[in-house]
C-alpha cells in the first residue's frame, strides 16, 4: 500500500512536469489586442519614472505597460499627475516585447510573459478619464507618498515596503559581487519577520492572513511573498492534513506552473521554490547545531549551494566568499535595517539614525566587494544544471564529501571547457546602429572584440558595455580580452571602449593611423594611465599567441571611415575578413591583396558606397553580416548593397533582422541568430 502511495505520488509529479514542458513549446497568449491597436483605456495599477520617461502598468481587459516619453518639464508635470487607481485613455502604437537582443541573456518578452503580460505601449497622448475612486489604491497611493516625503531613506523605505527596486546601480553591483543582492529584494525572510512579530503580539491566524494578502497588494505580489504567504495559508490547513512541508511546497510550485508555465523562467521563482526546499527538506541539519553562528553557517552554506546554478545560469559568476559573507550581512538586515525601514515609514524622524546605518553598510559592502574571490563560468547546459543539483542534494542527504568533490570537478570543468574545444566561434552582439564583433579562436588561444559599439544622445545614454557585451563575454566563461580592435574613431564604434575597459581586464588594444579625435583621446589618456598596451597600425601582420591578423589597409588622412582598419584573420580553415567603415575606395586599394573568403563583416552598415561588385566578385564570401539598428535614421543597409550581395549568391545576415549572430567554425560553419528571420 505504501509502495503504490509513493508510486502514486511521483507518477502525478513527472505528469505535471511533463504537461508544463507541453505547455511552454504550446501556449496560446490569449491577448484581445492585435498590432494595429491606435488606442487603450483602463486603470493605471502601477507607476515608475526613469529618466525622461514615465511607465504605467495599465489594467485595461488584459495588463499592458504603456511607457510615454515627455520631452520637456510642461509634459513631465503634467505625467506625475496621474495616479494609481487613476482611469486613463492613451494613443499612440502597441508593440511586442523585445525577445532576447543577445544570446544567453535577459530575454525580456519571456519574463513578461510570467507577468501574463503581452503588449508594451508607446503613448504619445494621454487622456484622464476618471480620478481614482478605488480604496484599496487610493490607499498604496498615500503610503507612496508617505515614503516620496522621506529625504535620505526613500529608496530604501520604498524598496522594502513596495518591493520597487530605487536603489543606486553601484550600491546594488557591490552587493551582486559579494553574492548577497537577495538583501535588497523583499522575500519571504520579509514575511516571516512580520509573522514573527504579529504573533508576538498574539494576533490570531484569521487576521495575519488578511494582513499578508494587503502587504501582497502593496508589493504587486511579488513571487517570492506570494510563494511565502501562500506557503504560510498551506501550513495553516495542514495542520489537519498532516503532509510533509517540502511536498506542500511541490504541490505549490507546481499549482503556479500549471497556470503559468513560463513562471519556469522567473529568477524569483527559481530561487524562491528551490532554496525554500533545501532549507526545509535539510532543517533537520540546520537543527543540530546548538549556537547560533554554527545554525547560521549551515543555513548560508545551504542557501549558497542551492543558489549556485541559478547564479551561473543567469548571472555567469559565483562569489566563493558568499557563505561567509551572509553571516556578515543577513543578520544587518534581518535584525537592523529591514525593521528600521519599517519604523522609518511609521516615525519618520528615525530617518537620519536609519540613513546614517545605511550609509555604513553601504561602505562595509563596497570594502568587502573589493575583495570578492570571483568565479566566472560560462552558462551551463539543462543537463549540467539538473546533475549539480542531484550532487547537492546527495551531498547533504548521505553527508560525503566525495560528492561535493565532484560538484567542484563538475564546476572547474564547465569554467574551462572551451579551452578543450578545437571549434573557433563569432558572435555578432547586437549593439544598434554600431559594431561590436567577439572572435574566438580554437582552444580559447585568443579572444578579439572588434569595436565596442556607442548610442549616443544628449543626457542619455544606452549602457551597453554593462549590459550587453561585458554579460555576453561572462557567459562564454571569458575572464579577459586578448586583443581589443578600435577600427576607427566614430562613437558607434568605440563609444563603449572606456567604460568596458574599466569593468574588464583587456590586454592590448590597436587604434587606426589616422590622426586622434576627441573621443580617441579620451581613450588614449585612459590606455596611458591604466598601463594598457596600444598601437596604432595600418598595413600590417600582427602575431597575436601564434596566429596571424593580416591587417590590409594603408593610411588614410582625408576620411575616418575608409583610415578604418580592415583585417582578415583565419579560424580552422575559414576566411574571415572585417571592413570596419571602410568603403568602396578601401575595397579598390585592398584589392590586389584579397582573394576568395567565408565571411565578410560588410563595410560601414551596408552603405550605397560600400561592397562593391568587383570587391564581391573578387572574395567570393558565402555568408555576410551587416551590423545595423533598426529604422535607423541612415536606412541602413541600402537596397542597392543587398542586391549585389544576391547577385554574388552571398547570404546575408542584418542584425535589425536577426538580432545577434553566433557563427561556429568547424570543418563548416554553423549560423544562430536570436530572432528569427521574417
Amino acid at each position: 500500500m505504501q509502495i503504490s502511495k509513493i508510486w502514486l505520488k511521483y507518477s502525478f509529479l513527472i505528469l505535471v512536469v511533463l504537461y508544463i514542458f507541453w505547455s511552454l513549446e504550446n501556449y496560446a497568449i490569449k491577448s484581445i489586442y492585435q498590432a494595429d491597436t491606435k488606442q487603450l483605456s483602463g486603470q493605471i495599477i502601477a507607476i515608475k519614472q526613469d529618466n525622461n520617461r514615465f511607465s504605467f502598468l495599465l489594467k485595461t481587459p488584459e495588463k499592458v505597460i504603456v511607457n510615454y516619453y515627455f520631452e520637456n518639464a510642461l509634459a513631465k508635470k503634467q505625467a506625475q499627475t496621474y495616479q494609481l487607481g487613476d482611469f486613463i485613455k492613451v494613443v499612440g502604437e502597441i508593440r511586442k516585447p523585445p525577445t532576447e537582443v543577445v544570446f544567453n541573456l535577459f530575454n525580456y518578452r519571456r519574463y513578461l510573459k510570467s507577468q501574463n503580460i503581452y503588449w508594451l505601449f508607446n503613448s504619445t497622448e494621454i487622456t484622464l478619464i476618471e480620478k481614482n475612486n478605488n480604496f484599496f489604491l487610493n490607499l498604496k497611493q498615500k503610503v507612496k507618498n508617505r515614503i516620496a516625503k522621506l529625504e535620505k531613506t526613500s529608496d530604501y523605505v520604498t524598496n522594502f515596503i513596495l518591493g520597487e527596486n530605487m536603489l543606486d546601480d553601484q550600491v546594488i553591483e557591490n552587493y551582486k559581487i559579494n553574492g548577497v543582492l537577495h538583501l535588497l529584494a523583499i522575500s519571504g525572510a520579509h514575511i516571516g519577520f512580520l509573522i514573527l512579530v504579529l504573533k508576538k503580539l498574539k494576533i490570531p491566524d484569521w487576521l495575519i492572513v488578511p494582513f499578508l494578502i494587503f502587504y501582497l497588494f502593496l508589493t504587486n505580489f511579488t513571487m517570492s511573498l506570494l510563494r511565502a504567504v501562500c506557503f504560510y495559508i498551506l501550513l495553516i490547513i495542514n495542520r489537519q492534513l498532516k503532509i510533509k512541508n517540502e511536498w506542500l511546497l511541490i504541490y505549490l510550485a507546481l499549482f503556479f506552473l500549471i497556470i503559468n508555465p513560463f513562471l519556469i523562467y522567473s529568477i524569483g521563482f527559481q530561487f524562491s521554490f528551490l532554496i525554500s526546499f533545501f532549507l526545509i527538506h535539510f532543517s533537520y541539519l540546520i537543527n543540530q547545531p546548538k549556537n547560533y553562528l554554527s545554525k547560521a553557517f549551515i543555513i548560508s552554506l545551504i542557501a549558497f549551494l542551492a543558489s549556485v546554478p541559478i547564479l551561473i545560469n543567469n548571472f555567469f559568476e559565483i562569489n566563493l566568499l558568499t557563505p561567509l559573507i551572509n553571516l556578515i550581512f543577513v543578520p544587518i538586515f534581518t535584525i537592523i535595517i529591514y525593521p528600521l525601514a519599517l519604523l522609518t515609514f511609521i516615525l519618520p524622524s528615525l530617518e537620519n539614525i536609519f540613513f546614517y546605518l545605511i550609509q555604513i553598510t553601504e561602505n562595509l559592502a563596497e570594502i568587502i566587494a573589493a575583495y570578492a574571490w570571483l568565479m566566472i563560468i560560462p552558462k551551463p547546459s539543462l543537463i549540467i544544471f539538473l546533475f549539480y543539483y542531484l550532487l547537492i542534494y546527495l551531498f547533504f542527504k548521505k553527508k560525503q564529501i566525495r560528492y561535493l568533490g565532484l560538484l567542484s570537478l563538475i564546476i572547474l570543468m564547465q569554467k574551462n571547457i572551451f579551452y578543450y574545444d578545437r571549434v573557433g566561434y563569432l558572435t555578432g552582439i547586437d549593439v544598434g546602429q554600431g559594431d561590436a564583433i567577439l572572435i574566438e579562436t580554437a582552444y580559447r588561444n585568443n579572444v578579439i572584440l572588434v569595436d565596442t559599439g556607442g548610442i549616443f544622445f544628449p543626457d542619455f545614454r544606452q549602457f551597453l558595455a554593462e549590459n550587453r557585451i561585458i554579460p555576453y563575454l561572462k557567459s562564454r566563461g571569458i575572464t579577459k580580452i586578448d586583443l581589443l580592435v578600435l577600427t576607427h574613431g566614430h562613437y558607434d564604434h568605440l563609444g563603449e571602449a572606456i567604460t568596458l575597459m574599466k569593468n574588464f581586464p583587456v590586454k592590448k588594444v590597436l587604434l587606426n593611423s589616422g590622426s586622434l579625435n576627441e573621443q580617441e583621446k579620451r581613450i588614449v589618456d585612459f590606455l596611458n594611465k591604466n598601463a594598457i598596451p596600444y598601437q596604432k597600425i595600418a598595413t600590417k601582420t600582427l602575431n597575436l599567441n601564434n596566429e596571424n591578423l593580416y591587417f590590409l589597409n594603408s593610411k588614410n588622412p582625408y576620411c575616418e571611415n575608409e583610415d578604418s582598419l580592415v583585417f582578415q584573420i583565419e579560424i580552422n580553415n575559414h576566411q574571415l575578413l572585417f571592413m570596419g567603415d571602410a568603403g568602396i575606395e578601401t575595397e579598390e586599394d585592398i584589392l590586389k591583396n584579397l582573394s576568395n573568403i567565408d565571411f565578410l563583416k560588410v563595410g560601414h552598415h551596408g552603405s550605397r558606397y560600400s561592397t562593391g561588385n568587383l570587391f564581391l566578385k573578387k572574395t567570393t564570401p558565402k555568408y555576410a553580416y551587416i551590423p545595423a539598428g533598426l529604422n535607423n535614421r541612415f536606412n541602413h543597409p541600402h537596397p542597392e548593397v543587398l542586391k549585389r550581395l544576391e547577385k554574388n549568391n552571398v547570404k546575408y545576415l542584418i542584425s535589425s533582422e536577426v538580432g545577434s549572430v553566433f557563427l561556429k567554425f568547424d570543418e563548416k560553419i554553423t549560423i544562430f541568430t536570436t530572432k528569427k528571420r521574417k
